[in-house]
């Protein structure tokens, strides 16, 4: 799947994604040598970062449980449901989880 899908995906979107699994590192490393920022990579990630935003422990686990029920039926629904599923999140459940993550 790494090879197949993953390596010709990141090509075309031109980025990389965060993955800790042992095989996907070794994997992500051939394909990205000496810049892979993770607890595992050659670029240690420090501790409450400020890469990574309450967003990034919050939004896709909230998300997740908002687009797959029902389940979507191809890419474009999926993509347009991320779409309206963000753009319906209250304003102040993203202060109720900026505080959290701050007093944490």
């Amino acid at each position: 799947m790494l090879k197949n899908f993953l390596e010709p995906e990141l090509e075309n979107f031109g980025g990389a994604i965060a993955h800790t699994a042992n095989l996907a590192i070794e994997v992500i490393q051939r394909m990205f040598p000496k810049k892979i920022i993770s607890k595992n990579g050659n670029v240690k990630l420090p501790p409450r970062s400020p890469n990574l935003t309450p967003i990034d422990f919050f939004l896709w686990g909230y998300l997740t449980l908002k687009l797959y029920d029902p389940l979507p039926t191809n890419l474009n629904q999926l993509k347009q449901r991320i779409r309206d599923e963000i753009q319906a999140i209250p304003e102040q459940l993203y202060c109720r989880v900026f505080t959290y993550f701050r007093e944490k």
